[in-house]
């Protein structure tokens, strides 16, 4: 019978076993060919529109009862062209239609988004009920990007800034 040389390796392997055990999993979203991993459990995607999908926590909760939000809206290069073209902004068009946000900012947020610095807009008080956090970006086949994140008033701030933080971080193209 071999006696083993090194009787601590097998309690090394089980120590790292451990510790990898022990590691936060975050959970991974994918909606409209992108993936994102989030810090706190996130409901499955859900139609917030076109090309618009929305992830809630507490998974299970919807808007009105989610303690944050991400909204994930793409827009095809052509169609951005298009509104460009005649006068019209893509990013104020969308957080007017999926945010009800109409105006200028009250400060701006710098995040890392797809691997680049972005200057989001922040508005700490939208129809006196909610906080959002908003970014523009071109993604990498063209198609141009609104994230958004929204969380109630009575939600803290600090959350927001996680979620934003690790969403913006890990943002990437999925298969």
């Amino acid at each position: 019978m071999l006696r083993n040389p090194l009787p601590w390796a097998r309690w090394s392997y089980l120590g790292l076993a451990i510790w990898l055990l022990a590691l936060p999993c975050l959970p991974e979203s994918r909606a409209l060919g992108l993936a994102f991993d989030a810090p706190v459990a996130l409901s499955s995607a859900s139609e917030a529109g076109v090309n618009a999908f929305s992830f809630y926590a507490p998974p299970g909760s919807d808007a009105s009862g989610a303690r944050l939000e991400v909204l994930v809206h793409t827009l095809p290069a052509a169609v951005a062209a298009e509104m460009r073209a005649s006068g019209a902004d893509p990013f104020a068009n969308g957080k007017t239609v999926y945010l009800g946000v109409n105006g200028p900012a009250s400060s701006l947020v710098k995040r890392t988004l797809l691997g680049r610095d972005s200057v989001g807009e922040f508005y700490p008080q939208v129809l006196k009920k909610y906080a959002i956090e908003c970014h523009w970006a071109v993604l990498p086949d063209g198609r141009e990007l609104l994230l958004a994140f929204r969380r109630p008033l009575s939600t803290p701030q600090e959350e927001l800034d996680s979620l934003a933080e690790a969403v913006c971080k890990s943002l990437r193209p999925s298969p």
